[in-house]
This record gives C-alpha cells, sequence and structure tokens, in this order.
C-alpha cells in the first residue's frame, strides 16, 4: 500500500509497484506499508535502486482502501480507554458513532462495541503518523480511563462510608432539638406542680407550647407527670421520647428520659441508661 498527502492507495503487487516506481509515478518520499511491517516507510528506503524523479501523477488504479479489512499488526484488539470513556473517547478520535454511549441504555452496549471496535475505527478515522503513533495514544487513552475509574470507585466508597455516619449525625442532631424542648416542657411543669401543688393533665395547663419543626406533639400524664415527646420528623417519625419524673430526697424533681421505639444510637447516652 502507497500513502501521499494522508490518503492510501493499493494495494499493488511488488510488479506493479516496481513498474509505478521505474516510470516515476510513485515518490521517493512516498510512504509504502505491507503486512508483516510494524510502520510505514517511504519507498526510497525499500527500494532504493529503482526510485526516479516524478514524471507524472498517479495513477488513476490507485484506489483508497474502503473495507477497512486490512491493518497493520499491533492495531486490532480490545481499548480499554473507548471502553472506559466511551463517548469522550470517540470524540478524541473522530469515531461518531461513539457518541451513542451519551444515549441512556445504550450508553453500556456501546461502550462495550467501541472497547471491541474501537482501535481499528479510530486508526480508520484518523491520520496517525506510525503504528508506535497510534499505540502511544491508545496507550493514554487507556491510563485515563482506568484513572476515572479508579477515582470513581474512591469517591464512591468514601460516600457509602460517610454518607451514613452523616445521616445518623443530622438525626441525632435533631433528636437533640426535641430533647431541648423536653427540657423546656420539663421546667414549665415542674413549676405547675410546685405552685399548684398538682400534676397537670393537660401540658396547655403549664402554659408551655412546643416550637420545633421537629417535634410533633408534647402531652402530660396526669397521674405521673411524665412528659411524652412525639417526634416529627423521617425517620423517626411518631416515635416518642418520655421524660419521667421523680422526687429526690430533699423534695426536689428529678427526671429520667427512656424511649422504647427510637433506635439507641440516635438517644443520648442518659437516655440509654
Amino acid at each position: 500500500m502507497i500513502s501521499r498527502a494522508g490518503e492510501q492507495f493499493g494495494p499493488y503487487s511488488e510488479a506493479d509497484l516496481r513498474g509505478y516506481i521505474g516510470s516515476g509515478q510513485v515518490l521517493p518520499d512516498d510512504l509504502a506499508w505491507a503486512e508483516g511491517m510494524a510502520d510505514w516507510l517511504p519507498v526510497s528506503q525499500i527500494f532504493p535502486a529503482g526510485v526516479k524523479n516524478p514524471v507524472a501523477p498517479p495513477p488513476p488504479a490507485y484506489v483508497k482502501p474502503s473495507g477497512g479489512d486490512v491493518f497493520p499488526d499491533g492495531i486490532k484488539g480490545w481499548s480499554w480507554g473507548a471502553f472506559l470513556l466511551s463517548g469522550f473517547w470517540a470524540i478524541g478520535n473522530r469515531t461518531w458513532i461513539g457518541l451513542l454511549a451519551f444515549v441512556p441504555y445504550a450508553g453500556l452496549i456501546m461502550a462495550i462495541i467501541l472497547g471491541i471496535k474501537g482501535r481499528e475505527w479510530a486508526w480508520k478515522n484518523k491520520e496517525w503518523e506510525s503504528v508506535e503513533h497510534f499505540n502511544r495514544v491508545q496507550r493514554k487513552w487507556s491510563i485515563w480511563g482506568v484513572v476515572v475509574l479508579s477515582a470513581s470507585f474512591v469517591v464512591g466508597l468514601l460516600a457509602a462510608i460517610a454518607l451514613p455516619a452523616y445521616q445518623d449525625y443530622s438525626i441525632r442532631s435533631k433528636v437533640g432539638e426535641v430533647l431541648m424542648v423536653g427540657g423546656q416542657a420539663k421546667v414549665a411543669v415542674a413549676e405547675f406542680i410546685f405552685t399548684e401543688n398538682a400534676i397537670p393533665t393537660r401540658i396547655e395547663q403549664t402554659g408551655f407550647s412546643p416550637n420545633s419543626p421537629y417535634v410533633k406533639r408534647v402531652a402530660v400524664n396526669g397521674q405521673t407527670g411524665a412528659i411524652l415527646l412525639t417526634i416529627g420528623f423521617s425517620p423517626l417519625t411518631d416515635k416518642t421520647i418520655a421524660l419521667v419524673p421523680s422526687r429526690d430526697q430533699d423534695g426536689s424533681i428529678a427526671w429520667k428520659c427512656v424511649s422504647e421505639d427510637v433506635p439507641p444510637k440516635y438517644l443520648p447516652a442518659v437516655c440509654r441508661q
């Protein structure tokens, strides 16, 4: 095969090629390649004795190959760059069919096809200085593909670890605010008991009103004085925390925090005892 000014012609038999060289229709600087050669070489290096100065343009028998069935050694093979970077690789290698990798559902299928056929398509769709140049570029694509895949794996792993931890932290913070509302309710109930020498039957009797988006309802037990906090945020919606009072020897009121349905990991240590 002969290459001149970015176009390829042939293939020709050796006898025909020597005839074109002898007539001057093949230039000394034209590149030649045959199956088994690692790279394109100038005609003057392959047939040094038969090259003459050009006297006519290339013969009309030159035909640029269109079937794409003939590839130098080292071209065919699996392409990790095309598989992992798919659409971006397709743009960089002028393989426009690879843009289907950006289409939902078709992307994975197209990535596999690019992995199998990508190197052959890239060889046909762009001009390359040599097989070595082609393989150098494709190797860089493969390296970047592996780098992107590794980075995505690390980010995904960190997210899988950090996201649940952050969600737990966020829930514990909200439970803490629920208990702050409970603390305010405890003061109101205790003052009512000392002032009225009786236990309120409704929290409204104490003048207390909860002001938190995380507390759905505050109730008081008229028999024991226990305060029941109903949670108003997901995933603990409608679960409860009870603040149970008792009198110390000196007559002061002590409170105990308990919950039967809130997972212990969301409760402060004082409510898990």
